[in-house]
């Protein structure tokens, strides 16, 4: 029999999971030869020699030796294996788990992300490099989601995949660095250069369209199983022992220790468990340990299915009616001498309390004993953790009891059997885990942290929030309303009514109908995900209404009716559950539901907050916030002079931190400066790469690597600290929070360069966030302990990462300002002060309705321009500024500039009308914008400095503050204009189109009436040069100086050059040019050159790809020319004089 394949891939898998030490895992096969991709393409595969019956016949032991394993595996008929981990990779990732995908096909880097990574297998079975999204690019130069593209341009010969012929790896990648796609590739065909490589793309389109196709991994497969369904228990059984017996595997014997074996044990034995109705007084003694049992883990709702003491006396085991009608066992809960040992003290205590029983005296709890001597053990079964300790007596509850929907209580005295063993084993781990709690230094940590904070937590579990369901079905109809209203302008512009949830209809009125460009197609037809339609905006209105409808939509599912659906009917109120010992750096996460994760960004998902009320009339919910809380942990523990010394003196971090880098006073720090400041700021917090700033900023690695060395250099303690702990994590192999929390790095030393890197970056990160957890755990221990001093009524009832909310009486509300930063500011005494910023009022929402507004408007205006708008920025404008308003209705209009207001003249008339006027749209004509309401539409034209804030309606103003639109949910959208350059036009619906600026426009650049045809037509009239006739509005709209500069720059042409002397093939690159650069500066949110943010306080990113514009004596991007600034038609204008000669020079 051979067993070679076998033991191979044995090797291997003890390997992966001795390394990665998973919590799931999972093996896929092919289900068999015929795939849905052999009805596409019948050559697929067609090469393969077939599989020797050497090789085939070890698949059944394999399949063997994981279910000995118990390890889950699959296949899926009509699907590769490809396909299967596609999609669990994809489940599981968006689902918070880390992936790791070993095999040893290439074609699984197209699955790398943010959270998958790839090991690729090179030579036996420990010869692998890992790919990560970086290591990808490093190699091929490409994204990982482009590795379908490669494959359709150069094929692949081992699954007969025909690619181009003629294109190898080489010219595909260059092709793909060009053009991004197989699709970009041929929309761009006439910029390939090679006439043969043409000739063989232009020969071969439908073959690498078609093998793209082919090689993409379907995401998407009909599974049957869950990423939750994979979990692995790291079990060896006796099952596999006698396997790899039967298989000769003898060194690997050695390996494996057994857990389950029939062999007599001592350990293993019965233990003698009395089963009891009721208890008598001296069973019930101190340490007793305690175990309630229940199968589900949500606590609020699950039923305890028996109940387990243990003592010096004896182990007893009660049914859980008998027990909650037991005094003496309610006495004994109840009794907080009584020293109580629990598995989850926080659980037990909740369970109780909804039975109307009280637990005190819980003295010890295993599962954060164990949490916190090594997190990686977080949520382990008692069984593994006791069997780690020498307790190999007791049995998962999996084991026993099933899981899933097959979980069921077995017959007879079993659960009597297996309850009693916990019970004991929770006895014996108790000296065990505070022995290893001495040596780590920790024992203070559970004791004086985690312990006590189990009790607050599950007093504020069982409390709950109150959230009015009446306020939730309104937002779901208010919402119905706005997504009819979308669906209504989705139908008007596709000219016909279809399935917007559908896939496949929305992909043929796209990609057939409106006739857009495909980006990418999947087995059932065009792709439609979000990222495809991302590429697309710009090219019809319709993709931003689709965008809008999908987040409004998930809005309404996930939240409105998610939240709905588990307010407890008994109390009005949700009920969270908080894990405590869930996240490696001590953080809590909120599940069932999550309360952590409410949407704040935008206007429709912060209203949920208004469902979440006091529960007591006339009280309000208050919020307390901590500021910056980890950059000053990080001041604290780097105990850096400068950044000590911007704390100390309560200044702008982020400006000090401008100030510094960039080498500029307080007043010359801009937006631009500062937002960077602050991405660095953070990103050294989480140890953030050159290559990872790079990213978030939209600038070059060399850009982002020269900010963070300038900030090493302005922030020297920070720099040592880095260097410091990095090397201290790879000498003990951990790092430490204040309160000396622990954290592992099992990579720290490793050879491979990813893995060794984001052990270096996690090392750095991990004590400030931990030691930012432990701060805010110190607070609401001592907030619930003052508020049991002060006798109040208040009660905490949330925690959301750095805030705490409560609900407090009108008359406590002085007392609360006063004692909540004396508690919170000093729940860690730290080198500069912590700062913590009160709010409250009659909703969440109200509560933070300040901070919130704080947080995303600061002191700027949200939407602004100086040298600017041009069409990027005001489409810009157009869609943020739609996020905020949509829906509002319009209680008054405030006129303090009448001359802004041209149409009608009788300003009382343009007031009077817009009162109860709802805004449904807002759409964009060239530079104008036009605000649709129930019966008026209203063109407003930014000029200069025109600009739009939404604010609290009692938000103080200033002097440039000329038009208030107040609406009925007390906020107020605010016009300024410093210039007071802008105008307002008010017409009935229908007739803004008489408005003689909008009449007289020409095309939309980004439309289909824009052909190289309309130019050539348009050019033949006129003597003038190029330049002024694209800045001409009536010939092209929106276009501006600096997207005009960059188009002509993009096509070769001089701005001086004539436009009727262009010829066909200038026309043709000038329309692609104009097209392509607006196209992306819409998609980076136009270009920040001075003060441009969007409605939402966003700057534009376009600006770091500016070519030409603003650049003069640089080096030109392509030939390095100095570029050259003249003036045309007045107008200050940027070109490279090689790249655009004039027609004299070529």
């Amino acid at each position: 029999m051979y067993t070679n394949a076998v033991y191979g891939f044995t090797m291997m898998l003890m390997r992966v999971i001795e390394e990665e030490k998973p919590t799931h895992l999972l093996v896929a096969f092919d289900a068999g030869k015929t795939t849905f991709r052999h009805a596409t393409y019948k050559e697929y595969k067609g090469g393969r020699q077939k599989t020797p019956p050497e090789l085939s016949q070890q698949f059944p032991l394999v399949h063997e030796l994981l279910d000995a394993m118990g390890i889950q595996r699959y296949e899926l008929d009509n699907y590769e294996a490809d396909d299967i981990v596609g999609t669990l990779a994809r489940e599981a990732s968006s689902n918070g788990f880390n992936v790791r995908i070993v095999t040893g096909d290439k074609d699984y880097l197209q699955l790398v992300d943010q959270g998958v990574r790839v090991s690729l297998i090179r030579k036996g079975i420990t010869d692998t490099v890992d790919y990560d999204i970086e290591k990808v690019r490093e190699r091929y130069g490409i994204n990982p989601r482009e590795v379908i593209d490669l494959k359709g341009l150069m094929g692949d010969a081992s699954d007969n995949i025909p690619g181009v012929p003629g294109v190898g790896e080489k010219t595909a990648i260059k092709l793909l660095k060009q053009f991004q796609t197989v699709e970009g590739v041929y929309e761009h065909i006439e910029q390939v250069s090679g006439k043969k490589l043409k000739e063989k793309l232009e020969t071969n389109r439908e073959q690498a369209l078609l093998s793209k196709q082919i090689a993409t991994i379907d995401r998407e497969s009909p599974l049957e199983i869950s990423p939750e369904e994979c979990s692995y228990t790291h079990e060896f059984t006796s099952k596999l022992r006698d396997l790899f017996n039967e298989l000769g595997f003898h060194s690997l014997l050695e390996k494996i220790d057994v857990t389950d074996s029939d062999e007599p044990q001592t350990d293993k034995k019965d233990i003698a468990v009395q089963t009891v109705t009721h208890f008598k007084s001296d069973q019930l003694v101190s340490p007793s340990a305690l175990i309630l049992q229940m199968l589900d883990e949500n606590y609020h709702y699950a039923d305890i299915t028996g109940i387990a003491v243990s003592n010096k006396t004896g182990t007893y085991f009660i049914e859980t009616q008998h027990a909650l009608k037991d005094d003496a066992f309610r006495e004994w809960l109840e009794d907080p001498k009584m020293k109580k040992v629990l598995l989850d003290s926080k659980s037990a205590e909740v369970a109780l309390n909804w039975r109307g029983l009280t637990l005190h005296g819980a003295a010890f709890d295993v599962r954060l004993a164990a949490y916190l001597i090594d997190p990686s053990e977080a949520g382990q079964d008692l069984a593994l953790l006791a069997n780690k300790r020498g307790i190999s007596n007791v049995e998962t509850d999996e084991a026993f009891y099933g899981k899933g929907a097959k979980q069921k209580i077995p017959e007879g005295n079993g659960q009597a059997q297996h309850l009693g063993k916990k019970a004991a084993a929770l006895l014996q781990l108790e000296p065990k885990l505070i022995q290893e709690l001495i040596e780590n230094k920790q024992r203070e940590l559970l004791f004086e942290l985690e312990l006590p904070l189990a009790h607050v937590l599950a007093k504020m579990e069982y409390t709950g929030i109150k959230t009015s369901s009446e306020t939730l079905k309104a937002m779901g109809e208010e919402l119905d309303r706005t997504l009819e209203i979308i669906e209504h302008d989705i139908y008007s512009m596709a000219g016909v009514t279809f399935n917007i949830n559908s896939p496949k209809q929305l992909g043929e009125i796209l990609f057939e109908k409106l006739q857009l460009p495909p980006i990418k197609k999947t087995k059932t037809g065009y792709s439609t995900a979000a990222d495809v339609l991302e590429k697309l905006r710009g090219r019809h209105e319709i993709i931003d209404k689709i965008l809008d409808y999908r987040q409004l939509g998930k809005l309404k599912s996930t939240y409105v009716e998610g939240l709905l659906k588990v307010i407890n009917p008994e109390t009005g109120r949700v009920h969270t559950v908080y894990n405590q010992a869930l996240t490696q750096t001590g953080r809590l996460s909120s599940t069932d539901p999550n309360l952590q994760n409410i949407p704040i960004r935008l206007e429709e998902g912060r209203k949920i907050r208004k469902a979440f009320l006091p529960s007591e009339e006339g009280w309000q919910i208050f919020s307390a916030d901590y500021s910056q809380i980890e950059l000053r942990v990080l001041a604290h523990i780097a105990d850096d002079e400068n950044l000590k010394e911007a704390f100390l003196e309560n200044m702008d971090i982020h400006t000090k931190t401008a100030m510094d880098v960039f080498g500029v006073a307080e007043d010359e720090v801009t937006p631009l400066m500062r937002r960077h400041a602050k991405a660095v700021n953070f990103g050294i917090v989480y140890g953030i790469s050159d290559y990872g700033l790079s990213q978030n900023l939209g600038i070059t690695r060399k850009e982002a690597a020269q900010f963070i060395e300038q900030y090493l250099k302005s922030y020297p303690g920070v720099h040592q600290y880095m260097r410091t702990i990095v090397q201290k994590a790879k000498t003990e192999g951990y790092v430490t929070t204040l309160l000396n929390r622990r954290r592992y790095l099992p990579e720290i030393n490793s050879r491979n360069f990813n893995r060794r890197s984001f052990a270096e970056r996690t090392a750095m990160n991990t004590p400030i966030q931990g030691s930012a957890a432990d701060v805010i755990k110190q607070a609401m221990i001592h907030m619930d302990q003052r508020i049991q001093e002060e006798k109040l009524q208040t009660r905490m009832l949330l925690q959301v990462h750095d805030e705490l909310i409560f609900e407090v009486p009108e008359h406590e509300l002085d007392i609360m300002n006063r004692i909540v930063p004396e508690v919170m500011e000093h729940a860690i005494e730290l080198r500069v002060p912590l700062k913590v910023e009160c709010s409250y009022g009659p909703t969440w929402y109200d509560a933070n309705k300040e901070s919130v507004w704080r947080r995303l408007s600061g002191a700027a205006w949200l939407l602004g321009v100086s040298d600017l708008p041009e069409l990027p920025e005001v489409e810009t404008v157009k869609r943020t500024l739609s996020q905020l308003v949509l829906g509002k209705t319009v209680k008054e209009v405030e006129v303090r500039w009448p001359k802004i207001i041209r149409r009608p003249d009788d300003l009382n008339q343009f007031k009077h009308a817009l009162i109860g006027q709802t805004i449904h749209d807002i759409k964009r004509r060239g530079k104008f914008l036009l605000f649709c309401f129930d019966d008026f539409v209203l063109v407003s034209h930014l000029r200069m400095e025109g600009r739009y804030r939404l604010d609290p309606e009692h938000a103080p103003t200033d002097k440039y503050t000329h038009v208030i639109f107040h609406f009925t949910d007390d906020t107020a959208l605010r016009y300024r204009d410093v210039r007071k350059f802008g105008t307002m036009h008010l017409f009935n619906k229908g007739e803004e189109w008489r408005h003689p600026p909008l009449a007289k426009l020409g095309p939309e650049p980004l439309s289909k009436a824009l052909t190289a045809d309309y130019l050539t037509t348009a050019f033949s009239r006129t003597s003038r040069s190029i330049k002024q006739v694209l800045l001409d509005q009536t010939v092209v709209v929106g276009l501006g100086n600096i997207y005009v500069d960059e188009s002509l720059f993009k096509a070769g042409i001089h701005p001086l050059t004539p436009a009727s002397s262009l010829s066909a093939e200038q026309l043709e690159q000038l329309h692609h040019a104009v097209v392509d650069t607006l196209t992306k500066a819409v998609t980076l949110g136009g270009s920040t050159i001075r003060t441009f943010v969007n409605s939402q306080g966003h700057m534009g990113f376009f600006q770091q790809e500016l070519a030409v514009y603003g650049r003069k004596g640089e080096p030109c991007v392509r030939c390095g020319t100095a570029i050259e600034k003249i003036k045309v038609g007045g107008r200050g204008t940027h070109y490279c004089p090689v790249c655009q000669p004039r027609r004299s020079e070529q």
